[in-house]
């Protein structure tokens, strides 16, 4: 091998360690989970969140938590982070770009955690719908129905995935098949009021049975339920799932 070989694979076998390097460094930045996270968004996790890997003092809770929800807990840190970057999108605040930049990073983050869960675990209806629910605020929307099809067929009382799919239905300018997808989910939970709220929106029948609750303000507003023009805001494209700012 001559003097010019023997640099053009020198330069070639450096390029190929600087390749690695940044490749090494993009995987390490993506598992590193969102930054600076806050006492007031760690406040609004679920309760296991506190016991999961990567948490400080994980170690006392995790063996709990890992009994309740099977071998799938090894990886709900990446879950936990999921709720995360979904609380930050919601926020007023949060820039169009960077509010798509923390979707497809909690939808790739619960990608993970569902390669580990089992067919039959109790949260897999939940997970899919949370997935079902970032691919409607893309505009995919037959992907976001295939996955919370799914997810009401695994766990029909399950009544979240019939109100987001109850959106992706009105974003399709299809109000009857909207309604009907939530009077079937009343079928199975005839007592949710996200879904009576949903009933009332839409136009629909309300059903005799015992008096609910009226739903409060809060619960009309949430991710999952239905303020009164939700239908007509979610024809036009406005995503309804956006919460106010973290104070």
């Amino acid at each position: 091998m001559n003097a010019v070989e023997r640099r053009i694979t020198r330069g070639g076998r450096l390029g190929l360690a600087a390749a690695l390097l940044a490749g090494w460094a993009w995987v390490g930045a993506s598992w590193a989970g969102p930054a600076n996270v806050t006492p007031e968004e760690r406040a609004l996790l679920p309760s296991y969140c506190d016991a999961v890997q990567d948490t400080p003092g994980y170690a006392t809770g995790f063996a709990r938590w890992a009994a309740v929800y099977g071998e799938a807990f090894n990886s709900f840190h990446h879950y936990c982070w999921a709720f995360i970057y979904l609380m930050r999108a919601d926020r007023h605040s949060t820039a169009d770009r960077d509010r798509q930049s923390m979707l497809i990073n909690a939808y790739d983050e619960i990608a993970y955690v569902l390669r580990a869960t089992p067919p039959d675990h109790v949260l897999l209806p939940e997970m899919l719908t949370k997935q079902g629910m970032i691919l409607r605020r893309q505009g995919r929307i037959k992907e976001a129905i295939a996955r919370l099809e799914r997810a009401a067929a695994l766990n029909p009382k399950y009544w979240r995935a019939y109100t987001e799919l109850a959106q992706c239905h009105v974003a399709l300018n299809d109000k009857r098949k909207a309604l009907e997808v939530v009077e079937e989910g009343l079928t199975h939970s005839p007592d949710s009021r996200g879904l009576a709220a949903w009933l009332k929106d839409l136009g629909g029948q309300q059903r005799a049975g015992p008096t609910r609750p009226a739903v409060t303000p809060a619960e009309r507003t949430g991710p999952d339920a239905a303020p009164s023009g939700r239908a007509d805001r979610a024809r036009a494209g406005d995503d309804s799932s956006k919460a106010p700012d973290a104070r």
